[in-house]
């Protein structure tokens, strides 16, 4: 699975499969999308390995690592998936906070160590609490070739449970000029992060970097 992620056509699946729903959008918002990075995310069988884009992903929100609330995330699976191994929503936490680390957490650290090959660093906030075991949950079991588009806000995991399958999927994230001019956005529900991290964006058409001016 590891030299599937630094394939060449690994990203240009990616394209083939999001890049139309998110140019798209970007027409429709005359070139004023930004996106992050392609991803291509491996969630083993077994659940048994650290490396975050081959691992299962605890709970969190991913605001909590940009602050920035215009996020719209799109995620893709290449491969079939199963509630065992999937992506899990916590709706009833939608717009209730819970207790986490991103009042300590900064993206610049992570980006620092990474660089140097050091992942000790969280790579991203981390969850404090433990959630009730009765609590909502909705598992994704979208088909290969479907989309599923959700607001970074949203509380989300992958699931736990040991598997038959291991699951590949894309995953990238977008935000609207127009939505931050307009202060179009999500409540911030629990992150505490000191600053906002626009830099990991980059403009679709030209690739020049997001930047925050208000």
């Amino acid at each position: 699975p590891f030299f599937f992620f630094t394939h060449k056509t690994a990203y240009e699946m990616l394209r083939s499969l999001v890049g139309s729903e998110m140019c798209i959008r970007d027409r429709y918002n005359k070139g004023e999308t930004f996106w992050d990075r392609f991803v291509v995310r491996v969630a083993p069988a077994e659940n048994n390995l650290p490396y975050r884009e081959a691992s299962r992903i605890n709970i969190h929100r991913d605001t909590w690592g940009t602050n920035l609330y215009q996020q719209i995330n799109w995620w893709a699976p290449v491969s079939n998936v199963e509630e065992k191994n999937t992506m899990i929503f916590y709706p009833d936490y939608f717009d209730v906070p819970v207790k986490n680390t991103t009042s300590t957490w900064d993206l610049n650290i992570y980006l620092a160590n990474r660089k140097k090959g050091d992942f000790s660093y969280p790579s991203a906030p981390q969850l404090k609490e433990d959630l009730p075991s009765n609590i909502n949950k909705i598992p994704v079991t979208i088909k290969p070739g479907e989309i599923l588009c959700f607001s970074g806000a949203h509380l989300h995991s992958s699931s736990k449970e040991k598997s038959e399958n291991t699951r590949i999927s894309f995953e990238i994230r977008t935000i609207c000029e127009n939505d931050l001019n307009s202060s179009a956005q999500a409540p911030n529900v629990d992150c505490d992060l000191q600053w906002k991290f626009p830099k990991i964006f980059k403009k679709i058409n030209d690739n020049s970097p997001l930047k925050i001016t208000s």
